[in-house]
């Protein structure tokens, strides 16, 4: 969990502030939780149910919810979408398939073997 308080910490970007975070590594097909706890007035700049949207490839959105307090033990309400700010800016790293590394390995060793040949 990270916190970006108002002033100048975090990075600027449009109306939003960002904080870089330390890198979570998370299992494809799993569900996961992403939320934002609001206390004031709540005259930040969002928006709400909007007609459309779109995330990035790596973020399927599935519902909006909500908890009444700041426990998070269950969550109470749903919608079509929801309350959307900025909330990601993402750094996707590939991995290499392995696959891909066997191919690698196998043409560096013919490669190898066909330098061997003409050497000779």
């Amino acid at each position: 969990m990270t916190t970006v308080g108002s002033g100048t910490s975090g990075t600027l970007d449009g109306n939003f502030r960002f904080a870089a975070i330390t890198g979570v590594d998370l299992l494809a097909g799993s569900l996961y939780y992403v939320g934002a706890h609001y206390q004031g007035p709540g005259d930040d700049v969002w928006v709400e149910d909007p007609a459309s949207f779109s995330t990035i490839a790596e973020i399927s959105y599935d519902s909006r919810r909500y908890d009444t307090g700041w426990q998070w033990n269950t969550l109470a309400g749903s919608g079509a979408t929801g309350y959307f700010g900025a909330s990601f800016q993402a750094a996707a790293t590939s991995v290499p398939e392995p696959s891909t590394l066997l191919l690698l390995g196998s043409g560096l060793v013919g490669l190898g073997f066909v330098r061997r040949r003409f050497k000779r």
